[in-house]
């Protein structure tokens, strides 16, 4: 069968080696190849396995590279690369020293696989065999305040993103737990609340649907995005259990909560714990911040020395506030100051946005309430 030949052909060498057949590149094929040259990902059929996780990059310069991972068989990854070439500018041929995935049909939707006689494949599993390709820019910087705001109106709480861009997740606020695989449907998955872990930055998310399992480990640490260098505050792994059978999938990334987008204001401040601040004396008057989280900076000034640090978010309506530098001019009303600059220093606050009021509550339960 042809399934079976798939498995068979990629762990024994042919006794046979296949004739290799040169192709010129034209202008046409530069052209073509540089329109095509992208990621393709596929999960294939597999005889002994779950399904073949097979990643194709094909580049401009003719050059290609294959990952192929078996699906339920611990440690079965082949990573090879070479050159490729064009047959009548619809087919991609990998120059190989084994026949099979070797043939790749050009279509609108990217690729689809061919058998090693160059024929396309019939039958029942015969869509199973193509591959689409890989979006190559990241919808999902955290610095992309107009990403976020799109996001956070479609109700998402907190997105990760493939460490190559094979795969998104949403956490929303009432539509599920959404994911998909650059090549499959959205899968989706009831909301679940979150469990913290005792002894560490980690929450964990485990829901399922009639098909499988989803369990969504977010823990905190920096989390660099291989395909562009983005940073983010959290790593991901998400493991998909079919219900069908034991097979497992794992999935590792790189995520962000979302913010509220009215965050990015001037906010001054009205009051500490219920009390009206008094800010006579003041040379500034009532102390401000203006807080960019797509940036993560804060900025403002304390009625008297200029103030500047950093800020995260991280969880859904929390956001973290680094210690501040200041400016050490002496003012009158320093008691007044060292008590604002001492509130919002090294914090962590659960915020709400209220209209043009801005409350922020620290984890010991002190209250800031700003205005714009």
């Amino acid at each position: 069968m042809l399934i079976a030949g798939i498995t068979i052909v990629l762990f024994a060498a042919s006794c046979k080696t296949p004739s290799k057949t040169t192709h010129a590149s034209t202008a046409g094929d530069s052209l073509l190849a540089a329109k095509i040259s992208t990621t393709y990902l596929g999960m294939l059929p597999c005889a002994d396995c779950s399904a073949i996780s097979y990643r194709l990059k094909l580049n401009p310069d003719f050059t290609y590279s294959e990952k192929l991972i078996f699906i339920g068989k611990p440690d079965s990854t082949i990573d090879q690369s070479g050159t490729y070439s064009f047959h009548n500018s619809e087919v991609v041929m990998l120059d190989k020293p084994t026949h099979g995935m070797q043939y790749f049909k050009i279509n609108q939707s990217g690729l689809v696989m061919m058998d090693d006689k160059e024929k396309e494949i019939k039958g029942l599993l015969a869509e199973r065999y193509q591959l689409r390709p890989v979006v190559q820019h990241n919808p999902f910087q955290t610095g992309d305040a107009a990403m976020n705001e799109t996001k956070w109106n479609q109700g998402a709480l907190f997105f990760a993103i493939g460490s190559e861009h094979e795969w998104n997740l949403d956490i929303t606020k009432s539509n599920g737990i959404l994911f998909k695989r650059e090549s499959d449907s959205t899968l989706v998955f009831p909301n679940v609340s979150a469990a913290r872990a005792n002894d560490a930055d980690i929450v964990r998310y485990r829901t399922s649907n009639k098909n499988m399992e989803l369990i969504v480990t977010i823990s905190a640490g920096m989390c660099k995005d291989k395909i562009n260098g983005q940073s983010y505050h959290y790593t991901v792994q998400v493991t998909l259990n079919p219900t069908v059978d034991d097979t497992t999938f794992t999935f590792n990334g790189c995520g962000s909560y979302t913010f509220d987008p009215a965050l990015k204001s001037a906010w001054k401040l009205q009051a500490i714990d219920s009390i009206a601040f008094d800010s006579a004396g003041l040379p500034k008057g009532t102390p401000e911040i203006t807080i960019d989280a797509a940036s993560s900076r804060i900025s403002g000034h304390t009625g008297c020395n200029r103030i500047t640090g950093t800020c995260a978010v991280l969880g859904p309506d929390e956001i973290h506030f680094s210690m501040m530098a200041s400016t050490k001019m002496a003012c009158e009303g320093m008691e007044q100051e060292s008590k604002f600059e001492t509130a919002i220093s090294d914090k962590l606050f659960r915020y709400v946005i209220t209209g043009n009021t801005l409350e922020l509550t620290s984890r010991k339960g002190q209250k800031l309430l700003f205005k714009k």
